[in-house]
């Protein structure tokens, strides 16, 4: 659901720098202000990706370990 938000989040930034019809329909501070809203979505994915590979690699150590005691 997060990634969802995110990539949401990401489309709508990207969309009101794209269509800002002249350079001066959109301050400089709006303009850095997308442009920092999109970085941190996609850091935030990012991290999202790290959690779930990091949780699958825990999982299985665990895993591993209670084999090898029942072994």
């Amino acid at each position: 659901m997060l990634k969802d938000e995110c990539e949401s989040i990401i489309r709508y930034a990207e969309v009101q720098i794209k269509y800002a019809t002249s350079p001066n329909s959109m301050s400089s501070e709006t303009y850095i202000f997308y442009k920092n809203v999109i970085s941190v979505a996609r850091l935030s994915l990012r991290a999202q990706k790290a959690k779930a590979k990091l949780h699958k690699t825990i999982t299985a150590a665990i895993g591993n370990a209670w084999l090898k005691e029942r072994g």
